[in-house]
């Protein structure tokens, strides 16, 4: 199992760390809370979990800025 931050979450699905943050409290990805403010994801489950939302609400990769 591999441990990464809400951070590498959001730099591997190309979304925001607020949707990262959006998608715990909707429990559309499982999270673990090492304590009130730290708050780890396993990397496999996280795309487990996304990969069975309905394709129209899956993540869409950002477009690179110029």
């Amino acid at each position: 199992m591999s441990l990464v931050t809400s951070e590498q979450v959001a730099e591997r699905f190309g979304v925001t760390v607020n949707t990262v943050r959006r998608w715990v409290r909707e429990r559309r990805i499982p999270a673990i809370r090492a304590s009130r403010r730290v708050v780890r994801f396993d990397l496999a489950a996280v795309e487990c979990a996304l990969a069975t939302i309905a394709p129209a609400t899956a993540p869409r990769a950002r477009r690179a800025r110029p």
